[in-house]
């Protein structure tokens, strides 16, 4: 029951977004696209991993149905304030992508990701699991200072992120920078050898999509750049098949390697909202905890942050809530999960049922004011803020990027590669 009303609701948002936009990177169908393949795969099962409760099938549907009304509802009077003190100044001015710089942080970003993936590239040169670099990576062991640990959370992450979006954006609408891109690939590379992870790749995928389709230069493009494009992805794409391939587990190295890839695909999209269940159930206290917290946590965990590196105070419980409950290790089935409870189980620990329908909500009408915003202007600063947006719409399924400072603080970090211009 709670399946099909998804898949209604889902394929009624995505018919409505094409419908309106033309396309399928606004965030109305994007986001049901996400969540209509959801429903499929629940309806569809899989006898590895246990049905979701009763519990997350609710928070999915509430979400479904909050993230569709905040879009399709237009509160006139709230559009014209927006616009009156928004739009109104935004439209004023011109953000043109500093290249010069982008290109002194690529460098800087390449260097330094080096440095901090070296070991982990030695590791694997000599015949080392991807498996055992991915839980050396998030050991969180002391080998580095304090002072590193805030560096790279804080300030090295968030670069890279904006590194890789301006490198995507300038690509497609400014100047079709090779050297920046192949710094770019560098980039991901790195971040993926050094962690051992798929996300970096499949986010830059998610990023070059979104671009791709929002430039109206797109079929103008010269035949070889679109060859590098059409190059660059499929190598990402089989990156991400080889790290699946290498990461194996003992519930899946038996099986082939199509029946690994539905495996993993499945336990991202489905064993995710399962995940979400078990986790409620094991930690029934945690419902309500946080207030609010976890939707900006990703903007409060540095100032906290700051605060306890001077010993000023000891980091507060609310902001380990998530991390202590929602990541810890637990059966789904005959597999192991941790760490993606989708975007829901982020607004349930805020405040229950009430707080994934009005946080949902909240992150709805966000994606529809910034696909709105350049709509109304192609501004090169608000197209970086919606493929980052684009990319959490995306990965809903998994978990609540926001919560994490170094996506967060992209979106500050991302004014440094831009350079105001007034328009006349």
């Amino acid at each position: 029951m709670f399946e099909l009303c998804i898949l209604l609701i889902t394929f009624c948002g995505i018919i409505l977004g094409k419908c309106k936009y033309n396309n399928f990177v606004n965030p109305l169908a994007s986001f049901n696209i996400v969540w209509f393949i959801v429903s499929l795969m629940m309806i569809k099962g899989n006898p590895t991993i246990n049905e979701p409760t009763i519990m997350a099938k609710s928070c999915v549907l509430i979400g479904v149905f909050a993230f569709n009304i905040a879009n399709l509802m237009p509160f006139y009077k709230i559009s014209l304030i927006y616009k009156k003190y928004k739009f109104g100044n935004a439209l004023q001015h011109d953000y043109v992508l500093n290249l010069k710089l982008l290109h002194i942080l690529s460098i800087f970003v390449i260097v330094y990701s080096i440095y901090n993936a070296i070991d982990a590239i030695q590791y694997t040169i000599n015949g080392g699991a991807l498996a055992d670099v991915r839980n050396e990576f998030y050991s969180y062991d002391n080998t580095n200072t304090p002072f590193k640990y805030y560096f790279d959370t804080y300030v090295f992450s968030p670069i890279r992120y904006i590194v890789i979006v301006g490198t995507i954006v300038g690509y497609f609408f400014v100047k079709e920078e090779r050297l920046l891109l192949l710094n770019c690939f560098l980039i991901i590379l790195l971040q993926g050898m050094q962690s051992a992870g798929r996300y970096v790749f499949f986010n830059t995928i998610l990023m070059i999509f979104c671009c791709f389709a929002l430039t109206k230069k797109a079929s103008s493009l010269k035949v070889k750049s679109k060859k590098i494009i059409f190059i660059f992805v499929p190598i990402l794409i089989t990156v991400i098949l080889g790290i699946t391939a290498n990461r194996t587990t003992i519930a899946t190295d038996n099986i082939t390697f199509v029946g690994q890839l539905w495996e993993t695909i499945y336990s991202y999209f489905v064993g995710s909202i399962t995940y979400m269940g078990v986790v409620n159930e094991s930690y029934p206290f945690i419902k309500s905890s946080t207030f609010g917290i976890n939707f900006i946590a990703g903007f409060l965990s540095p100032f906290f942050a700051g605060l306890t590196f001077f010993n000023l105070i000891s980091y507060p419980d609310f902001l380990k809530v998530v991390g202590t409950y929602a990541c810890e290790q637990l059966p789904i089935g005959d597999i192991y999960f941790n760490a993606m409870p989708t975007i829901f189980m982020y607004y349930y620990i805020d405040f229950g049922y009430i707080g994934v329908f009005i946080e949902t909500y909240i992150f709805g009408r966000i994606c529809y004011l910034a696909y709105r915003n350049i709509c109304i202007n192609e501004n090169l600063l608000y197209v970086s803020f919606y493929i980052l947006i684009f990319v959490q719409i995306c990965v809903s399924s998994t978990r609540w990027f926001f919560y994490s400072s170094d996506f967060a603080l992209a979106f500050i970090y991302i004014w440094l590669i831009f350079k105001r211009k007034r328009v006349n």
